[in-house]
């Protein structure tokens, strides 16, 4: 097997599990439950006020809008994903023009998301910034290991 379908081999599991992720494939929680979950651990770690509670909510909403318009996208790219896998030989022509797709949608969305957790952004104070900020470092640290 040469370096070029290694490669694509570890794209395609890249990709579908990209996808799996976003279509939220796992545990036994639908993918707004594992989001509002994830958003109150926010709201608790951060001591969010009313206020700001409601910005956050902004920001979850958004992302399940987001989500559920990219829905059909996502399935049709999944489809795609598993005919690859399932075929004799993997194109990469085809991988690459899933993830041009993938990058597109989230491209597509990403600005309003990132409003909305501009203007949440925008009402922290500087305790919950350093708290965010420490959240997410020790997050990353957790994950390069």
């Amino acid at each position: 097997m040469g370096k070029s379908q290694v490669f694509m081999g570890v794209a395609v599991v890249t990709l579908a599990a990209t996808i799996l992720g976003f279509t939220g494939c796992s545990r036994h929680q639908s993918p707004e439950e594992r989001l509002a979950h994830k958003f109150d651990h926010i709201a608790y770690h951060l001591d969010l006020t009313e206020q700001q509670q409601g910005k956050l909510n902004e920001v979850k909403n958004e992302i399940l809008r987001v989500r559920s318009a990219m829905r059909d996208e996502h399935q049709a790219m999944l489809n795609e994903v598993i005919t690859q896998v399932g075929s004799g030989r993997i194109s990469p022509a085809t991988v690459s023009s899933l993830l041009d797709q993938h990058y597109a949608l989230m491209k597509q969305a990403a600005p309003q998301v990132i409003a909305k957790v501009s203007e949440l952004h925008a009402t922290l104070t500087p305790e919950q910034k350093a708290k965010a900020v420490e959240r997410l470092t020790w997050l990353k640290e957790k994950r390069m290991h």
